[in-house]
């Protein structure tokens, strides 16, 4: 079973060719690489809006190999409780299939019922979730050989964020993974009220702490439509080995497009060892 593209066309060019050339104009390899990092924070809007932010990250992260990445986000068109492991055998993008690591999804699900295997908040239909499949570009183009577990979580409360971080970090453990958290920040705000709301949140984050980080979100002091990812790859990373946290570059969609009324935020971070 293929997930098969949603939002090729749309998000990102539809074309290998097109899509090649796109993921190439953003990618930034002037950037320091980076070597010891557990996890990262991208953003998942249209390249358009977001590929300069995605782009530095990955740029920064292309001298890694990991041989699998985890990639968790929110589910933006379904709600249902619970964490959810796609159950297919790949995902599909222009640039080709990557397999899914059933073995690391096995370890995620087999000890606590709330994280499952299946197809919730994974849809392909029409227009449908897009926050893990625009991350696929990048890492196929960056990687040569790599597997994938795509996580969409159905609850971002506390609760859940503290499961699946600690079961991220007991399955990877001795693994060669990358965790990938997949969130915009603020959402809809004039270009100034963003910039307060998002450097909330990136002053929180840097504080490490991922449930105070988890408080924050729930009590709307700040805001990330995938904030439970953030805070699960948070921990994970932590009790992975992860130190330091890396802000590499903060834009909203004001700084790419001319309407400064309604405005996205996007974040590049990593999660590194000391």
């Amino acid at each position: 079973m293929v997930r098969r593209p949603a939002v090729a066309g749309s998000f990102y060019p539809g074309t290998e060719e097109e899509l090649r050339n796109n993921v190439h104009y953003y990618l930034n390899t002037e950037i320091e690489p980076m070597y010891d990092v557990v996890g990262i924070v991208a953003p998942h809007a249209g390249y358009m809006f977001s590929g300069k932010v995605a782009g530095t990250i990955y740029g920064a992260i292309r001298e890694l190999s990991p041989e699998t990445v985890v990639l968790v986000g929110p589910s933006h068109l379904e709600y249902f409780k619970g964490i959810c492991v796609y159950e297919g055998d790949a995902f599909q993008t222009p640039l080709g299939e990557v397999a899914i690591d059933a073995g690391l999804r096995k370890r995620l699900t087999q000890k606590d019922e709330r994280i499952f295997a299946g197809v919730k908040g994974h849809s392909s239909n029409g227009n449908g979730e897009h926050c893990l499949e625009v991350q696929l570009p990048f890492l196929q183009e960056l990687f040569d050989e790599f597997q994938i577990v795509p996580i969409i979580m159905g609850d971002q409360n506390w609760e859940y964020c503290e499961l699946l971080g600690r079961t991220l970090a007991e399955a990877c453990a001795g693994r060669n993974c990358l965790l990938i958290a997949s969130s915009d920040l603020s959402h809809y705000h004039s270009y100034e009220v963003a910039q307060m709301i998002d450097a909330r949140f990136i002053q929180t984050l840097r504080k490490g702490v991922p449930k105070q980080l988890a408080e924050a979100l729930e009590a709307r002091e700040v805001e990330a439509c995938g904030g439970g990812p953030v805070v699960a790859t948070l921990l994970a990373s932590q009790l992975l080995g992860a130190g330091k946290i890396k802000i590499l570059l903060y834009q909203n969609s004001g700084d790419v497009w001319v309407d400064k009324t309604r405005v996205v935020g996007y974040l590049a971070a990593a999660f590194t060892k000391d």
